[in-house]
């Protein structure tokens, strides 16, 4: 009798164990799957979370021209970088963004190093002129990139999408275009760059542009000229007013 209630205990005690056991490992798999369903969510919201900073940063940072959007990469563009190492044209014109707004302290450092700070193309954004000896390391911590101008940028939308004006078509099929230089840009330096792409040309007006007619092969040859800094259709012709 006594063995047999023995065999009874040694029995209860193992069942008992035994569902020990299976309840610790539902409750272990319980709470594995609750880990899981956590993390899921926490990686969620973390990348949530890196995708409003990254919209809020390309938003803050995109730069709007007349012919591209864009978003840059922070640092100095290869391209300027070389354009710098080879011109023999200084002021070389380009487009810095900056890390915010600059204040008048910022403009004195970026003129000291080099950079001149022009036109305000929009957010923290300019048109820059850079001289021969710019230090762009020096003034890394204000600059978020640097980088050339495309011959797009310096191009009115149409003309750079080769919606030309009737008007603007001349009796050989060249086009009647306008050239802006830069104002520190010489009459002999100006004429010396258009008579190189253009058989017709002459000054107009007295904001150092030029009327010229030129082929659709060769107005982003000229646009590419560093001197040069806008290209439009023009001088409109003459047209008198209707009773």
């Amino acid at each position: 009798m006594k063995i047999q209630e023995k065999f009874c205990n040694d029995n209860y005690s193992l069942y008992n164990t035994r569902l020990s056991i299976i309840v610790y490992y539902k409750h272990m798999k319980y709470l594995l799957l609750l880990s899981v369903f956590f993390s899921c969510i926490y990686l969620n919201l973390i990348l949530n979370i890196n995708t409003a900073v990254c919209a809020a940063e390309e938003s803050e940072y995109v730069i709007v021209l007349q012919n591209r959007h864009f978003v840059p990469e922070r640092g100095i563009d290869s391209h300027l970088k070389e354009k710098l190492a080879v011109s023999n044209t200084f002021p070389l014109y380009g487009i810095v963004q900056l890390k915010q707004r600059p204040t008048t302290e910022d403009r004195v450092t970026l003129s000291n190093a080099g950079i001149q700070l022009m036109q305000y193309l929009g957010g923290t954004t300019y048109l820059a002129g850079f001289t021969k000896d710019v230090r762009l390391d020096a003034v890394s911590y204000i600059l978020r990139w640097a980088g050339p101008l495309l011959p797009q940028d310096k191009m009115e939308k149409a003309l750079w999408e080769g919606k030309i004006e009737d008007w603007a078509i001349t009796e050989n099929g060249n086009i009647m275009v306008l050239v802006y230089f830069y104002k520190n840009v010489k009459p002999a330096d100006a004429e010396s760059v258009v008579s190189r792409y253009a058989d017709i040309f002459k000054p107009h007006g007295p904001s150092n542009a030029w009327a010229i007619e030129i082929s659709r092969e060769s107005i982003v040859k000229l646009a590419d000229e560093e001197i040069v800094k806008w290209l439009e259709q023009g001088p409109l012709p003459f047209m008198p007013l209707l009773n």
